[in-house]
């Protein structure tokens, strides 16, 4: 079985729905979204969006409708982690349209920024990873010039912006977790 890469930290996904009697886009009724962890911490597990975690059965996604034909889920938090592998399907109410899946396998986000110079930024609480925290980086502690971000951070805490040399701050924020906002580092 071949698995096709998603980046970490991905939170949008969307499909095309075509009806099985003629080919023709479904453009209205219910659409549902599946994510099945396949490996990893919650192997056999369920993506449920509303409080963002795993359960044990299967869980239904409501996914909305665009104007260009295409159906969408846009995650509140991301579930993909790099290295572990998942199951995506969607399902329309009945069995009236023509399905597609898809095998991933969680691929390590790519830094973001225009710089030369890949920055790493870890993230944890008390000496413990803090996965999904968001992070962004500016140029004034203000938090007005923002270069880079935002961006969550990988089931290891970590999160890599592209930055040239110089100074900048870091805000970092997670639900259940203060940070003292902004941190400054030197990118050298």
């Amino acid at each position: 079985m071949s698995y096709q890469d998603i980046a970490a930290g991905t939170t949008e996904r969307f499909f095309t729905v075509v009806r099985r009697s003629n080919g023709n886009p479904i453009t209205s009724g219910l659409v549902n979204y599946y994510l099945l962890a396949k490996s990893g911490a919650n192997v056999g597990r369920w993506w449920r969006d509303s409080d963002q975690s795993w359960q044990a059965g299967s869980v239904a996604n409501a996914m909305t409708h665009q104007d260009d034909g295409h159906w969408e889920i846009d995650r509140s938090s991301s579930p993909i982690e790099s290295g572990v592998r998942y199951l995506e399907y969607f399902k329309e109410s009945g069995d009236l349209h023509i399905p597609d899946s898809r095998h991933l396998v969680g691929a390590a986000a790519a830094a973001v920024g225009t710089g030369a110079i890949k920055h790493p930024i870890d993230v944890t609480s008390d000496g413990i990873p803090i996965d999904g925290a968001e992070v962004w980086i500016t140029t004034d502690a203000a938090g007005d010039n923002v270069v880079a971000g935002t961006l969550p951070t990988d089931a290891f805490g970590r999160v890599e912006f592209m930055l040239d040399a110089g100074s900048y701050y870091a805000w970092i924020q997670a639900a259940g977790h203060n940070f003292t906002n902004p941190t400054t580092f030197t990118v050298s």
